[in-house]
């Protein structure tokens, strides 16, 4: 049985890790990360498979109704969790009155089953229960996880009476503003007073937000209906949801209606300007504070520039391509770039986390160099877990696909490879022009009472040898509440 096997590999691992040398606290690091690639699934889950299948070994009739086929593995999973802050014997008794006799478990469903779980762990030891409930009110947190059709799910994870409060006062506000003659359904109305309340913004739709948008420079200039993908959630954006973004963020950088906006590139040099190769459009409204402006360098994100854009370079294949630096810590630029070419999604195979952290694939102490072709975008967990000894990781230099390779101390070998950025491009297409920044602003007045400061905009390119490579254009927008 799977479960078995894991037990049995955390074992080996953990003496394998003491001949090394580890510590006794560390010994252990890396076993779930080991079992997520040999099942397939992500690390999380597999500290999680790890962690039943380890609690099994206290629950012997729960382990044989799952080798019978009577439990499945989630159902497992939850009674383990249920009984999880007993000790040894109540465990034990628990596990022999619901799992002893197969027949009992015949129909009996999933909430049956948890709340009888649920019941005898009470009676059998109360003060364990109150232990647990105190541990997860310390456990307390907001988290965001993406929905279809670029939408979200913002979840709280609160103490009971909170939760209801919270929901209760929303609803109170939402009928009141209903009887007032608000004609959003209730729904619509408690979300946007949630964001409201939250953010302190007079709208929900005025709330400062940054966003990173991948798409190609077709698409943003209405030549193509190549779909984005949003950073912050890996989701897939349509053409017509992306510009809207942009040009909602670009229109937001002032109170009136058909102000002028911009939409500029992030970062440049003096020859560049001096060349004319680029093309900056200043803000002629009065500009808005943006929210961490304060401490945003005044050419980039969170600057008085609504939508501001960065030019990146795919090749044919549409895998984004770039140079290297000799710089420890990764530049912002190229920081963005790992982050765009991996989707945003951890690069651990199997696993959706967020990119939380940029990792050298070959560590900086072995020689590894600071370029896009050594660097992947991880979450917290996997960059710490390959840290552990007898992990390797190596970048499939036969390809330009970016194919990197994990070896795991076990002798496993998983790869992982980012998903084009752009649609490979047709053998035989010429090569296309590089194109100029876009330009959202409505046509200029032909009178003016008065000349408003324009707002500098710096821009920055990065520069690819050969002529087959295509434009892609990562986009930050910083949507702005009208006035500040």
């Amino acid at each position: 049985m799977q479960a078995d096997l894991a037990v049995a590999l955390e074992a080996e691992e953990r003496r394998r890790q003491a001949e090394l040398g580890v510590p006794a606290a560390r010994r252990g690091q890396g076993v779930a990360a080991q079992l997520g690639i040999a099942r397939r699934v992500s690390p999380h889950r597999g500290q999680v498979l790890l962690g039943t299948a380890k609690a099994l070994t206290e629950m012997p009739c729960t382990a044989a109704a799952l080798r019978a086929g009577a439990l499945d593995e989630w159902r497992t999973t939850l009674l383990v969790r249920e009984t999880a802050c007993l000790e040894r014997e109540d465990r034990a008794r628990v596990d022999a009155e619901l799992c002893a006799d197969l027949d009992r478990l015949d129909g009996l469903g999933t909430r049956r089953l948890v709340a009888a779980a649920r019941r005898r762990a009470a009676e059998l030891d109360p003060a364990a229960l109150v232990r647990r409930r105190a541990r997860a009110t310390a456990d307390r947190s907001v988290s965001l996880r993406p929905a279809p059709d670029a939408m979200t799910y913002l979840t709280a994870l609160l103490p009971v009476a909170q939760g209801v409060g919270v929901l209760a006062s929303l609803q109170r506000a939402a009928d009141t503003a209903r009887a007032t003659g608000d004609p959003r359904p209730r729904g619509q109305l408690m979300a946007d007073l949630l964001v409201e309340r939250t953010t302190g913004q007079a709208s929900a739709q005025a709330v400062p937000v940054r966003v990173d948008v991948v798409l190609p420079a077709t698409t943003l200039l209405h030549d193509g209906d190549e779909p984005a993908l949003l950073l912050e959630t890996g989701d897939v954006l349509p053409a017509a949801t992306a510009r809207d973004l942009i040009t909602t963020a670009a229109t937001a950088t002032t109170g009136q209606a058909g102000a002028h906006h911009a939409v500029g590139d992030s970062g440049d040099t003096e020859a560049h300007r001096r060349s004319g190769t680029t093309r900056a459009h200043g803000n002629t409204g009065v500009p808005a504070t943006t929210a961490g402006s304060r401490d945003a360098a005044p050419d980039g994100p969170g600057s008085p520039i609504a939508a501001w854009v960065r030019r990146l370079y795919a090749d044919p294949g549409g895998h984004l391509i770039a140079t290297t630096s000799r710089a420890r810590l990764r530049p912002d630029g190229l920081a963005a770039l790992i982050r765009a070419r991996d989707g945003g999604i951890c690069r651990t195979p199997w696993c959706d986390a967020p990119i939380r952290h940029t990792d050298h694939i070959t560590p900086a102490a072995d020689g590894g160099p600071t370029s896009l072709t050594n660097g992947q975008g991880l979450c917290q967990t996997s960059n710490h877990t390959k840290q552990a000894p007898g992990w390797h990781q190596h970048v499939d230099t036969a390809t330009t696909a970016h194919r990197v390779t994990t070896t795991t101390p076990g002798g496993l070998t998983a790869t992982s490879t980012p998903q084009p950025a752009l649609a490979p491009t047709p053998p035989g297409t010429p090569p296309r022009a590089a194109m100029a920044p876009p330009d959202l602003r409505p046509p200029r007045p032909a009178r003016r009472a008065r000349r408003r400061p324009r707002t500098r905009v710096r821009t920055v390119f990065v520069h690819v040898a050969g002529p087959t490579a295509c434009e892609l254009a990562l986009v930050s927008a910083v949507d702005t509440p009208p006035g500040g």
